[in-house]
């Protein structure tokens, strides 16, 4: 696995790349950039929905559960000391179609304990709450 980081023309921003895609990242704007990206912790949140999500819909999806739509909602906080890292974390799972809630809980626990690498990074540091909401209106 390699990534390549590229600065751009502006002072704190830059694009990073897998060569197969790009994503913009800068700094915070108290740093004066401009939120012309991803900041750095927004990653570390984007990489822990995904890897949930990656893992949670593999397995539902070898159950033969159809889902029509699926979206995650991340929030987090960050501690006041340096290093301000993630103090508590609330990971949201909107699922529609027809799945059993049954194996959803299954699929997100088995997530959680064995499969997801993200999260086990980030959990001996953040309290991780996660819920599902099944076929919710919103």
């Amino acid at each position: 696995m390699e990534i390549q980081l590229i600065k751009t023309d502006a002072q704190f921003e830059f694009t990073a790349t897998n060569n197969q895609a790009v994503l913009p990242i800068c700094a915070s704007p108290s740093l004066g950039a401009v939120q012309n990206g991803f900041r750095p912790m927004e990653l570390l949140l984007v990489s822990l929905a995904s890897c949930l999500s990656i893992d949670v819909l593999t397995i539902l999806y070898k159950q033969k559960q159809d889902i029509s739509k699926y979206t995650v909602k991340v929030s987090a906080t960050r501690k006041e000391s340096e290093p301000p890292v993630f103090e508590n974390i609330v990971v949201s799972l909107y699922v529609w179609g027809t799945v059993s809630e049954l194996k959803l809980d299954k699929a997100l626990a088995l997530t959680k304990e064995k499969y997801c690498s993200v999260y086990h990074i980030l959990k001996p540091t953040a309290h991780i709450q996660t819920q599902y909401f099944l076929n919710h209106e919103q």
